[in-house]
């Protein structure tokens, strides 16, 4: 075969790649419904769903000896829906059914699964631990908003009944990490149920609007959250969504092996993709991921270490939310 006609063949066989890709992206681009979409909750009486959540934070100092961070936590809850009223206002109880989590960190590493748990639980894990079993029972506009949660000061007794505090900590301290931790875990557990219920746009969306929102979600952490979701159409029964969260989280709680402390910023920008089921207004699937900066050094950390020298951690972070299962 001489040279021409291999050169021949050779942009023909190129012509053709190119020729399926461009198929295949104007097939793919093809694939989503235009039509503009209003989102709001639709649930009937008895409707359940099991959802899963999950996330990763991997953080590490600049240097050889530099600290690092790990941490790996995935939830499942089951939401029923018992009532609605006539104003379109759910009442729905979300049930915690499994918590797995494990990290290793400044202190060392820890290990927790609800479903095999070991005789002393990780404080690390007490606060998911905490939820395994027990529910919280919320009221929920049509928009997403959410009205009332009736529960949490049950789980909030359970959660602090298993931390662990420093041995030489005076009772003023003791006193100081209580409420931190009490406000902590009250504004998490809220912010998880604010994640699986935004407060939805008002107006219709076209492909490419953009709807913002702020608040806590994806990161379970007391603070700043800004959220953009830009509308790209529907398909198969859901209206997909880019998504960017920037998190500013000034004075979070952060859980590293064998402690807990405030006084801490975690920053960063998650982007993903995120699914809204129209017959049902829930929030079917989200997956984001991106860089993340954690700085350190007062507050708990430095009264336990006796040190305010500020650390800066760089790395990453991911989260997903996805309903496994559900009543139809």
């Amino acid at each position: 075969m001489n040279k021409s006609v291999m050169l021949r063949l050779l942009v023909g066989a190129a012509v053709l790649i190119v020729a399926a890709v461009v198929t295949f992206c104007l097939l793919n681009r093809q694939s989503y419904q235009t039509d503009p979409v209003k989102l709001q909750l639709n649930l009937e009486k008895g409707y359940w769903a099991l959802v899963r959540q999950s996330g990763e934070v991997v953080l590490k100092e600049k240097g050889y000896m530099g600290s690092s961070i790990k941490t790996v936590t995935v939830i499942e809850y089951l939401f029923t829906c018992k009532e609605v009223a006539p104003d379109g206002v759910m009442t729905g109880r979300q049930t915690w059914e499994r918590a797995r989590t494990s990290g290793s960190g400044l202190t060392g590493s820890f290990e927790y699964d609800s479903q095999n748990p070991p005789e002393i639980i990780p404080p690390e894990a007490n606060k998911w631990a905490s939820l395994v079993g027990r529910s919280v029972d919320i009221l929920v506009k049509p928009d997403g908003t959410i009205l009332e949660v009736q529960g949490v000061e049950v789980i909030l007794r359970a959660s602090l009944a298993g931390v662990s505090m420093p041995r030489d900590a005076t009772d003023e301290m003791i006193e100081m990490i209580k409420e931190t931790l009490t406000n902590g875990i009250i504004e998490s557990r809220q912010d998880l149920l604010q994640a699986a219920f935004r407060r939805y746009p008002d107006e219709e969306l076209m492909v490419g609007q953009t709807w913002k929102t702020e608040g806590k979600g994806l990161a379970d952490r007391p603070g700043n959250e800004k959220l953009a979701l830009t509308y790209k159409g529907i398909k198969g029964g859901c209206a997909h969504f880019d998504l960017t969260e920037t998190l500013s989280v000034g004075n979070s709680m952060f859980e590293s092996p064998n402690l807990i402390f405030s006084g801490t910023t975690l920053e960063g920008i998650i982007q993903g993709v995120a699914q809204v089921d129209l017959a049902t207004g829930l929030v079917r699937f989200v997956e984001a991921k991106g860089p993340v900066s954690l700085r350190f050094g007062t507050g708990m950390l430095g009264m336990i270490f006796g040190s305010t020298k500020e650390k800066i951690l760089t790395g990453h972070t991911s989260a997903t939310m996805e309903i496994l299962l559900e009543s139809h």
